[in-house]
């Protein structure tokens, strides 16, 4: 992997990545970690999934549902 002068990294891959789109992620799921609140509804969310009670949704159902159609 190199790293171009205009911010890309480059490799062996087919499409290149931007450095600053890795550094944007990473943050936000620090930001995610960092919050013992969010951490607890993820943990809750997850559980639910395990059970009977939840229905997965697809994109489109999701968004229909709140877009309130």
């Amino acid at each position: 992997m190199s790293r171009a002068p205009d911010g890309l990294v480059t490799g062996s891959w087919k499409s290149s990545i931007r450095r600053d789109d890795i550094l944007e992620s990473l943050e936000e799921t620090l930001d995610i970690m960092d919050s013992a609140a969010l951490l607890a509804d993820i943990r809750e969310s997850l559980a639910e999934l395990s059970t009977a009670k939840t229905t997965v949704l697809c994109k489109e159902e999701a968004l229909r549902l709140i877009s309130g159609q």
